[in-house]
């Protein structure tokens, strides 16, 4: 998944992922996170959840590509994610909202 390659956005937004599958976010913009979240509140970290902590390239993207990676170990619901960053201004507001979920077991987003 590319985060924040060309704007603030997760490509593709959905990824279907089953247990022990590994999604590598590939982060080639300015700073980003992958912050888990709820259907429910999307722009607030989910307690307990992961997060990736700021990633990105540098103001003049000089930095080497940073690349984290989430190892699926429940796929019976959505998993939901977000990125907190809010300069220039909020990017979940934005938009800058994703979902892994498994064909197998969870409904798909939407």
């Amino acid at each position: 998944v590319t985060v924040g390659v060309q704007g603030s956005f997760f490509v593709p937004p959905t990824v279907s992922a089953e247990v022990n599958d590994t999604i590598i976010f590939v982060f080639g913009g300015d700073i980003h996170s992958v912050t888990q979240t709820s259907f429910a509140n999307p722009c607030v970290p989910l307690p307990g959840g992961f997060n990736s902590g700021f990633l990105g390239r540098g103001p003049d993207f000089s930095d080497p590509t940073p690349i984290w990676t989430l190892t699926i170990t429940n796929a019976s619901e959505p998993i939901w994610i977000f990125c907190e960053a809010s300069l220039p201004t909020s990017h979940c507001e934005s938009g800058m909202v994703g979902c892994v979920f498994s064909v197998r077991n969870a409904k798909a987003p939407g």
